[in-house]
């Protein structure tokens, strides 16, 4: 698919949004007068739970509550990256059984178009787990995770999350968790405040192989530990994409977002969950957050709305595709993660699992990450830049994924679950977060 170059034929008024939307900074704010002033002001409500975390505990919550280990430890674990961050979770906090903890799904916050067989939702679900697990290893409390207890319908046999538990962790205070085991926990969860999915342009800067081989390093290092882990979790290396193919994989990604926009039903399943300006972001502190100073002040502007988002002809359309081409362009590397292309629900927690050591190790090195995986989505219109994005993939790295997975005889039998750029990038505010005491069963 080819990109669309309407530049030549651009109304005077796309130009100058254009031109205010990514590159005017202070002559934006500066046209702006006082409505410049509030847009400089950043949502408060939405990123409360980022600061209770911070504080190592929630803040908006009854004492006893309060001083639950479980609690405690969930308010960290809720900051873990997923998708469209619908935050889709439930915990239940069953009687009688201080030291467990049911996660669910809420299964009104799936994502039917874009993730018809909630592939992606299962995998915000294992970035969320594993956030726990490190977590409380870094506090020194062993833990044990058992995923899909009672089953769950797998991705290959067309079926969907449900009602049952997408795993039972359990809390060990008396158990025991070696100074390497916390060590390596630590290290990672240190970063957690400056973990991000950075949905910005990167530094031209190429990455050493010094600094991959870091943040890959210690992304394996808290895999697995004697003081805590997933029963039976399956293999789920990451690697980084050979510089080879990186441009093939900044062409594949582009072509995959533009596959997406232009498919009404995917495209809109984003615009409703699209939050924009401080005031929708507080009230609502998931989803596509649109905020910033400059975005901020086209909305108050009239320049920017939900309407004009739904538009595909329109000028908003039109800064949204300019800036995500720029942040494509501006990738010089790639993170990914693959697993054994079995279609299991096992797999895909663990390949959430991976990425969110990887997010944190990231982080820990000062290095950004930012997930691009539209191309590996299973709606129809999707397939030939999955195809193309496999076979790109595969074709330079499977023997690097393959050796994590010795059962796996050749690449076609592999399975890409995570696609992210990676590099030198800016720090950015944090996601929205709904407070931990929004997801609470007792």
């Amino acid at each position: 698919m080819m990109r669309r170059n309407g530049d030549e034929h651009m109304k005077p008024a796309r130009r100058r949004l254009l031109k205010l939307g990514v590159g005017g900074g202070v002559g934006v704010l500066a046209a702006g007068g006082l409505l410049a002033v509030d847009a400089l002001r950043p949502p408060r409500l939405a990123v409360r739970p980022w600061q209770a975390a911070a504080d190592d505990g929630p803040v908006d919550l009854a004492a006893g509550l309060a001083a639950d280990l479980r609690v405690r430890l969930l308010a960290r674990a809720i900051l873990a990256p997923n998708p469209h961050n619908r935050q889709p979770w439930l915990f239940t906090l069953p009687a009688g059984q201080p030291d467990l903890v049911a996660i669910g799904c809420d299964l009104d916050k799936r994502l039917p178009e874009t993730d018809p067989f909630d592939r992606q939702i299962t995998i915000g679900f294992g970035c969320l787990i594993e956030l726990l697990r490190l977590v409380a290893l870094a506090q020194g409390v062993a833990v044990s995770i058992q995923p899909l207890p009672e089953g769950m319908p797998d991705t290959r046999a067309g079926g969907r999350l449900d009602a049952r538990p997408v795993a039972l962790v359990r809390f060990d205070r008396a158990g025991t968790v070696s100074d390497a085991d916390r060590a390596a926990a630590l290290r990672l969860v240190d970063a957690l405040p400056d973990r991000r999915s950075t949905k910005e342009p990167f530094d031209d800067r190429a990455l050493t192989g010094t600094e991959a081989s870091a943040v890959l390093g210690l992304a394996a290092g808290a895999a697995g530990t004697a003081g805590g882990g997933w029963a039976g979790a399956p293999a789920a290396p990451a690697a980084m994409i050979a510089p080879a193919v990186v441009a093939a994989v900044r062409a594949i990604a582009w072509q995959a977002w533009v596959i997406e926009a232009e498919t009404p039903a995917a495209f809109m399943e984003s615009v409703r969950l699209m939050r924009i300006g401080r005031a929708e972001i507080d009230a609502n502190p998931d989803g596509i957050a649109l905020g910033g100073p400059k975005l901020q002040l086209l909305h108050r502007l009239g320049l920017l709305s939900r309407t004009d988002l739904a538009d595909p002809d329109s000028d908003a359309t039109a800064l949204g595709r300019q800036i995500y081409d720029r942040m494509i362009a501006q990738t010089p590397a790639f993170l990914a993660v693959a697993t054994a292309d079995d279609g299991g629900r096992a797999s895909e927690l663990a390949a959430g699992a991976a990425w969110m050591r990887l997010d944190l190790a990231a982080a820990a090195s000062g290095l950004a990450v930012h997930p691009v995986s539209q191309a590996l989505q299973e709606f129809p219109e999707m397939a030939p830049a999955f195809q193309a994005m496999h076979q790109t993939v595969m074709a330079a790295g499977g023997p690097a994924f393959r050796q994590s997975l010795p059962a796996v005889a050749g690449d076609a039998n592999l399975r890409l679950q995570m696609l992210g750029r990676f590099g030198h990038g800016p720090h950015i505010p944090p996601s929205p977060r709904h407070p931990v005491s929004a997801a609470l069963r007792t």
